[in-house]
């Protein structure tokens, strides 16, 4: 079982965006009982989950030393309010 490693909430929504040590990012939205997996290349823990100023992108990086991997998830609400509607 994995354990969350990083958290973030989304700046202007009721939106939880949560990192775990498997390479995986999930996210809470008010009103569903679930989180939505979200696809990334992560294979290591996630170390920093961190929205944009007014929330419309999002950068993850994982724990990777001598290969950082950061990516980042352009347009991220408007992918994501698609996914749970």
């Amino acid at each position: 079982m994995s354990q969350a490693t990083a958290l973030c909430w989304h700046p202007e929504r009721r939106l939880l965006v949560t990192g775990w040590e498997n390479g995986e990012v999930h996210a809470w939205s008010e009103g569903h009982r679930e989180f939505s997996a979200i696809n990334g290349p992560h294979k290591a823990p996630i170390m920093l989950l961190a929205f944009s100023e007014m929330g419309g992108r999002m950068v993850t990086a994982d724990s990777v030393c001598n290969k950082p991997s950061i990516k980042i998830l352009i347009k991220f609400l408007i992918n994501f309010s698609l996914l749970i509607l």
